[in-house]
């Protein structure tokens, strides 16, 4: 009998040794929870804890988990699109195959479940001139009254500058996130190592782009 959430850790620590510790592993683990491979701990929930900590009579083991629990949890999900359901489910019945490669349920509970269907058609379009223009107006309108007044006074630069960033580079939202001064050459070259795929990436930078990278306001 293997416990659930030795099942998840075990399950993620064989996807860092396949892969490493990549973006994948990471929505694996919002999914499924973040279980620390020494303790067997939950350290995050994830979608799948949250939902049996919910549940009254809460499965113990991965061999008690049955197709109507996997059914019900299905249903409860609110994600965005079609298209990222299908995807979390993908990852889910991945650990399930898993699990039954090691032996650990008699039969996959996920196997007969229909798979979710997507629309067809493209989700990742680019904006068209005005759409953009809209995004960057509304920097201007942003102003948050949770954040403190004195991480305020350059937050709207610093979201402009975010924006034009991600538009003009072409990063992924980590790598824009970890942006360092250094990355950016005396010529307007940008050259970062992507966080996902661990290759260089090689991208000259408009010049408008470049002054507003060089004179990023700091925060608090």
């Amino acid at each position: 009998q293997v416990r659930i959430e030795e099942a998840v850790a075990l399950h993620c620590a064989d996807l860092v040794t396949r892969l490493g510790d990549n973006g994948t592993v990471a929505l694996v683990r919002s999914m499924l929870g973040h279980v620390n491979p020494d303790t067997k701990q939950i350290e995050r929930s994830g979608h799948l804890f949250n939902w049996l900590g919910k549940q009254i009579e809460r499965p113990t083991f991965i061999s008690e988990i049955t197709p109507t629990h996997l059914t019900e949890w299905r249903a409860s999900w609110r994600f965005g699109s079609d298209l990222t359901a299908r995807h979390r489910w993908g990852l889910v019945t991945l650990f399930f195959r898993f699990c039954d490669a090691q032996g650990w349920i008699d039969d996959n509970p996920a196997r007969n479940i229909q798979p979710l269907r997507a629309a067809k058609g493209n989700r990742t379009a680019i904006f068209t001139d005005d759409q953009y223009a809209s995004i960057l107006d509304a920097v201007y309108v942003y102003d948050p009254e949770n954040v403190p007044e004195t991480t305020r006074k350059n937050w709207q630069q610093r979201l402009l500058t975010f924006l034009e960033l991600t538009r003009w580079s072409g990063m992924d939202l980590t790598d824009a996130v970890q942006f360092r001064p250094e990355s950016l050459d005396q010529d307007g070259v940008l050259r970062y190592r992507r966080q996902k795929t661990k290759m260089l990436a090689t991208i000259p930078l408009p010049e408008h782009v470049v002054i507003l990278l060089r004179d990023i306001p700091l925060e608090r």
